[in-house]
């Protein structure tokens, strides 16, 4: 799954002070935002000196991640349940702090069609949906990927990851968001969304010959007659077996535009 190589970017790139303070502003921006440990981000007085003392425990490799807490979350299809990590405030800064230095590398493995889970992301959902009702489209073959983010093999994404990042990141990476877990990857998770999109790369380059959409775990196709349907069957089938995947055949919803795949 690698690009093309380029200079492997460094833990080191993690304690870069405006690294921090990029990422101190990103997580403090949530609402109320007190972790998991109780700090809340609200009362932080001096900033700058909280920033400090992250940057020297980093170069210092000595921070420690906090305990998690759990909370059920509904999916974005309403439809389900899950049940997500809150973590404290100083693991919420680590976590946007790595997703900065995701960015550089891993949004080339995330195709046009591929939507995230919440408010743009869905509108960006309905727009496919209605180009493709547009387009003469007849049906919409809705396909769940069986208990995604628990199924996930960490090993694929490690992989991937060393083509770009050194190694001392790559633990770091694992440290905070999977703490030590071989398989899965935490649901609703900030980190989550880069590192799926990496995961199901060869799948979705293999199904965008399809008039296509994914959001999450979710594939929907359009289709103009049922006969399409075994084709991508058979195709999604075999592109999820070679990433140690599949479909769970008692989720596979074919609706018409009409019945209500636009609300989706």
């Amino acid at each position: 799954m690698c690009k093309e190589s380029t200079e492997l970017i460094k833990y080191d790139e993690l304690y870069k002070n405006e690294n921090i303070k990029w990422a101190f502003k990103k997580a403090r921006k949530r609402n109320s935002f007190v972790g998991a440990d109780g700090e809340n981000c609200k009362e932080i007085e001096n900033a700058d000196l909280y920033v400090s003392n992250l940057v020297k425990q980093l170069k210092e490799y000595r921070y420690i991640r906090k305990p998690l807490k759990y909370q059920e979350i509904l999916s974005w299809d309403v439809e389900k349940t899950h049940r997500i990590e809150m973590e404290s405030f100083s693991d919420r800064i680590m976590e946007y702090d790595i997703q900065k230095c995701l960015e550089k590398r891993l949004n080339i493995y995330r195709m046009d069609f591929v939507c995230n889970a919440g408010g743009k992301g869905e509108k960006k959902y309905k727009k496919y949906i209605e180009t493709m009702r547009e387009k003469g489209v007849k049906y919409f073959v809705s396909y769940d990927i069986a208990k995604f983010t628990k199924s996930v093999d960490v090993s694929i994404i490690v992989d991937t990851l060393k083509c770009w990042y050194d190694d001392r990141f790559i633990e770091f990476l694992k440290y905070i968001l999977l703490r030590d877990n071989t398989k899965g990857l935490p649901p609703g998770h900030i980190l989550t969304t880069y590192l799926s999109s990496c995961y199901l790369y060869s799948v979705d380059i293999a199904m965008k010959e399809y008039q296509v959409v994914r959001i999450g775990d979710n594939y929907v196709f359009g289709i103009y007659d049922l006969n399409e349907k075994r084709q991508i069957d058979s195709k999604l089938t075999s592109e999820l077996e070679k990433i140690k995947m599949k479909y769970n055949p008692n989720k596979v919803c074919i609706l018409s535009y009409e019945e209500g795949v636009g609300k989706m």
